[in-house]
């Protein structure tokens, strides 16, 4: 946390105006949406857009690219899925292993990943 030599002021209004005014400066003016992605090489078989999710407990990949780029299926598992309103579900979903590389072939890392038909909108 950076401290700064400012005067402080006594009156709680004028406090509850910064405050409010902070929080203001997170909206987007945009309707754009940019995510973490990056185009990566899949077991030698082909390339895909990778979407980078930091906060998802699971890896997933397209029922689609898993099927183009033929990968083994390893085994079918059942997973309960915690949504948005306290909603759970349970459906069955493909684990694929592969091996994930940069396009110049300098890194490479074994993925294991579960499939879905629609990953984001």
């Amino acid at each position: 946390m950076c401290f700064s030599n400012i005067n402080l002021v006594e009156n709680k209004e004028t406090i509850k105006d910064v405050t409010e005014n902070k929080v203001l400066t997170n909206r987007s003016c945009s309707d754009e949406v940019h995510l973490q992605t990056l185009i990566v090489g899949i077991s030698g078989k082909g390339y895909v857009r990778a979407f980078f999710d930091t906060g998802s407990q699971n890896t997933f990949i397209s029922k689609y690219a898993a099927k183009m780029l033929k990968l083994e299926n390893l085994r079918i598992e059942k997973i309960k899925l915690g949504l948005f309103g306290g909603v759970e579900m349970s459906e069955n979903y493909n684990r694929y292993r592969f091996n994930l590389s940069s396009l110049d072939y300098k890194f490479n890392c074994q993925i294991k990943a579960l499939d879905e038909t629609k990953i984001c909108s």
